[in-house]
């Protein structure tokens, strides 16, 4: 904020004009004169356009051409806003009382002390610093309203591309989800149930030139990020499908994950089923173990598969597991959010998993059952376990070959 007070001194008096000026700018003013109103309204008016105006108009008031009472109605008129002081003579106690109406500040009567003078120059110099003040913080206060308006549209524009972007993701999650309605030769049924309306996980089933091959992804997060690259693991999948091995295709997958630099983790589970020969072929990568339920075995029979986790190392280690599968095997998938389900015991004090043991044993239980109601009984008796609560996204798929109707037991 300046310091300076420009003023405009009026006054026909050359001799009085002079030593006001210089006591003015002995008080580090910026000063101007003038000897009547008509060259004092000429100036304020070029100050005011030139943004340069007046701060404070001292006037006398019996002045030729103009008088000083007439130069301060045409400025209150025109909405000129600066402090003035009058000079006034004996006699004109009315008029200032009319001119205070009109926005004068302070006057002084002749004969008048230097002392008196400089007290209500004082006085007035106050006023202009207050008013700098106060038109400063309005200034600023606008300008911070301007760019918090701004930002308000800004964040408004981005929630709304945002909450676009959100719907878009949310109907692409739902489209990379969808599964085809009939594969040949192959029964299935999945259930899933992500943590957020947009999860990690992605399942795939596309048929090939020999029967079908199956893809169960676990992308790590539960964001939009961890969903996209669904998107792209999905594009791979159909792309590769038949063209390739189960080991050839994860390290495939694997080294465009590396290309994306996002640091996201995944595990994943590939099933190649062969219907002539009916030859069952399953690749993991750090996945979780699939279950293999046939009626020639009493229990279940856990695949464990050894393979390094994608996405995080360039040279990779899978390992592949081959058997027949014949009508009656079924084979259940399962990313760890299903293995992962807990709840806490209050007898045992303690909290309990579900685990793959656990899985295992609904797995056996629903021998004799539909692969569809099989199915529902493993997931919402996992459900159960867990009194519906999970901390990661679900996925559950099973799989058969085409045969007669199963009949419970």
């Amino acid at each position: 904020m300046s310091r300076h007070i420009k003023t405009l001194l009026v006054d026909d008096e050359s001799s009085l004009r002079k030593v006001l000026e210089r006591i003015l700018i002995e008080k580090g003013q910026v000063v101007e004169t003038s000897s009547n109103g008509d060259l004092a309204l000429e100036r304020i008016r070029e100050a005011a356009v030139h943004r340069n105006p007046f701060d404070l108009l001292i006037t006398d008031i019996h002045m030729p051409k103009m008088r000083g009472d007439q130069l301060i109605d045409l400025l209150h008129r025109e909405g000129t806003n600066l402090e003035i002081l009058v000079i006034t003579g004996f006699g004109d106690k009315s008029l200032v009382v009319e001119l205070m109406r009109h926005g004068v500040s302070e006057y002084l009567d002749k004969p008048f002390s230097v002392n008196d003078f400089q007290q209500r120059i004082e006085i007035l110099a106050q006023k202009i610093f207050a008013k700098r003040t106060v038109e400063e913080e309005s200034t600023f206060l606008q300008d911070e309203v301007s760019k918090l308006s701004g930002e308000v549209s800004s964040y408004q524009k981005g929630i709304r591309e945002l909450s676009d972007n959100l719907t878009q993701a949310v109907d692409s999650y739902k489209n990379l989800m969808s599964l085809p309605q009939k594969v040949p030769g192959i029964h299935y049924e999945s259930r899933r149930r992500p943590l957020n309306i947009l999860g990690g996980d992605y399942v795939g089933i596309q048929q090939s030139s020999k029967g079908c091959e199956v893809l169960l992804v676990d992308v790590a997060g539960h964001d939009m990020g961890a969903s996209y690259h669904t998107v792209l693991i999905k594009a791979l999948f159909e792309s590769n499908a038949g063209a390739c091995d189960g080991k050839a295709f994860l390290e495939i997958l694997n080294s465009s994950l590396l290309e994306l630099n996002s640091g996201r983790i995944v595990t994943a589970v590939h099933v190649q089923l062969e219907l002539k020969p009916r030859l069952l072929t399953i690749t993991t990568a750090a996945h979780p173990t699939p279950i293999l339920l046939s009626p020639g075995f009493s229990g279940t029979v856990p695949i464990a598969c050894w393979g390094d986790p994608l996405g995080a190392v360039r040279d990779i280690e899978l390992q592949s597991w081959s058997n027949s599968f014949m009508p009656g095997d079924r084979l259940f998938l399962y990313t760890d959010g299903l293995e992962s389900l807990r709840r806490y015991d209050a007898q045992l004090g303690r909290r309990e998993e579900l685990g793959s043991k656990g899985l295992e044993r609904l797995v056996e239980n629903t021998k004799g059952f539909p692969l569809k109601e099989a199915t529902d009984r493993i997931w919402n008796e996992s459900l159960e376990f867990a009194r519906y609560v999970a901390t990661d996204d679900l996925l559950l798929l099973g799989l058969e070959l085409e045969t007669k109707t199963y009949v419970q037991d």
